[in-house]
């Protein structure tokens, strides 16, 4: 019977990486939820795509002795090292490489990109942290190579509450309706770090990235609260077609998303996905385009009651762009 060398099945797992990154390039986009051929759930909305694009920090970085990134925004600390990085064809790249990374800590950052923190299977998230990591040399894009990621450490927030002992590593795609989900990595691992700089004093992560894409480090909500549906009904004119709507909680680092995939005006979470009862929350709707302004409505500090319906009487606008993150900003 004929053996594989050990040479030829480490060549046919790399060209196996290889083929599965490709495979998932289209949906490893930081606006792969804002197609516009997706009506089904998650619309497109300008002020979203147009806050995505002006989050990428790009960075041209020589990698072939290793190299350090740190974000602008929040701190983040990425070390690369020079195997980090395989071509299309799963050969190392060294050299000069394009690197790209959107950092978001706080629930407003994730409402301003559309990033919920709900998982796949309906669990609600509590965010320490999303960042999108994506890399190119000459135009072409790369993959990281996962038996030499790249090692971050994730600088603590001091408005953000949700960091905790119990995190983990989640990642983060687009499911067939166009909504963006998360999917705990059980191989993968976070690390309790202490911070110090200036006498000050306080927790971040570390972990390492082994793809390229949208990391999210969470942990879950399960404080054994009653849970609950809930169901948001706009204005006449103002659907799925239009609109996106949000829950924006009060007390906890987390966003829900909600969706009208039957275009009728009336928003939920999804079939099997549910909220803590007796949170204060707001409801957030936005609708528009960049072209004709955008309209929006942001309810009072509410809280959740068994089976919630919340009927928006009025949309506000419109308004610019920066007028709407302006009223954002000051939630």
């Amino acid at each position: 019977m004929k053996t594989i060398s050990k040479k030829y099945l480490t060549l046919f797992m790399l060209i196996a990486l290889v083929l599965f990154n490709a495979c998932k390039k289209e949906d490893d986009s930081p606006n792969s939820n804002n197609n516009s051929n997706n009506t089904t759930a998650n619309i497109v909305l300008d002020f979203f795509k147009d806050n995505l694009n002006d989050a990428k920090q790009l960075t041209s970085i020589n990698i072939s002795s290793g190299a350090y990134v740190w974000g602008s925004d929040y701190g983040t600390q990425i070390y690369i090292s020079d195997c980090s990085f395989l071509d299309s064809e799963g050969n190392p790249v060294t050299g000069i490489i394009e690197f790209e990374l959107i950092e978001a800590q706080t629930k407003l950052d994730m409402l301003k990109l559309n990033r919920p923190t709900f998982t796949n299977d309906g669990q609600l998230l509590v965010s320490g942290g999303i960042l999108y990591v994506n890399a190119t040399q000459d135009g072409e894009d790369l993959i990281i190579n996962p038996d030499c990621g790249l090692q971050v450490n994730n600088m603590p927030n001091t408005t953000n509450n949700g960091f905790n002992g119990s995190m983990q590593y989640f990642s983060g795609n687009v499911d067939g309706d166009g909504v963006f989900r998360w999917d705990l990595e059980e191989e993968d691992t976070l690390t309790v770090q202490t911070w110090q700089d200036s006498g000050w004093t306080g927790l971040g992560f570390g972990f390492e990235i082994d793809s390229i894409g949208w990391i999210n480090c969470d942990y879950f909500y399960n404080t054994g609260d009653s849970l609950t549906e809930v169901q948001v009904e706009l204005p006449n004119g103002y659907d799925g077609n239009n609109t996106q709507v949000f829950i924006y909680y009060n007390s906890i680092n987390s966003l829900a998303g909600l969706y009208d995939t039957d275009q009728d005006g009336v928003f939920d979470l999804g079939a099997g996905y549910e909220t803590p009862v007796g949170m204060l929350v707001k409801f957030i709707a936005i609708s528009g385009d960049s072209v004709n302004g955008y309209n929006h409505h942001i309810t009072s500090d509410t809280p959740v009651t068994m089976s919630h319906y919340e009927t928006i009487p009025n949309m506000s606008g419109p308004i610019t762009h920066s007028a709407l993150e302006a009223i954002l900003n000051a939630l």
